[in-house]
């Protein structure tokens, strides 16, 4: 459904422009790559579709990110294959989060965020983007009774 580059592609044989991406309630065009770490829920809606969505003749997919939290956090995700393969995948994510601004009670306890932030991004390097290929080619004899019986 999706490429590496984020790219939409064929949902129940649609053409990919068939297909409608949203991304917090906004319809997204073009290229809709976001980091894995700042996704909190995606679904895909196939047949039955409500009438928000009407120029979907494929299918819509709708993706919920994740927001602000009460507290500090950070988390970072390191992905790699570089002793499992010859490819050398390596994928770097990040993420922080937190409250801005906080919600307190007449107590002077905190209660809740008003006004928060949620900050990710993602590092992609791949050494061989292309997998090893053995190429097996036929001996000179081999080759030249095919030739010649052929």
């Amino acid at each position: 459904m999706f490429s590496r580059d984020g790219e939409r592609g064929n949902v129940r044989g649609a053409r990919s422009s068939g297909t409608v991406m949203y991304i917090d309630g906004i319809k997204v065009t073009g290229s809709s790559s976001l980091p894995q770490s700042s996704i909190e829920q995606v679904s895909v809606i196939l047949g039955g579709l409500p009438a928000q969505y009407g120029d979907a003749t494929g299918g819509v997919i709708n993706v919920t990110t994740r927001g602000p939290s009460r507290s500090f956090g950070a988390g970072l995700e390191l992905e790699s294959s570089e002793y499992l393969d010859p490819y050398g995948h390596n994928r770097l994510g990040f993420n922080m989060n937190g409250p801005i601004f906080r919600k307190r009670n007449e107590r002077d306890e905190v209660t809740g965020s008003v006004l928060g932030y949620f900050i990710a991004g993602e590092f992609t390097y791949n050494k061989d983007g292309r997998p090893f290929q053995k190429i097996i080619r036929a001996q000179e004899d081999v080759l030249e009774y095919i030739e010649q019986n052929l």
